[in-house]
């Protein structure tokens, strides 16, 4: 999961079980927001 995420532009950290950290920037603006749920909707329907 953590390549398919990094193909789609996203740093995540697999945790056990279900959880999945993301690890946004600490300044963020609504459109890199956009571009954070977009590149994890594409990473969950490439699995």
């Amino acid at each position: 999961m953590q390549v398919a995420a990094r193909d789609h532009g996203l740093l995540i950290n697999v945790t056990r079980g279900t959880t999945i950290r993301l690890l946004p920037p600490l300044v963020i603006d609504g459109q890199e927001v956009e571009m954070i749920v977009d590149g994890l909707r594409q990473t969950l329907e490439a699995l």
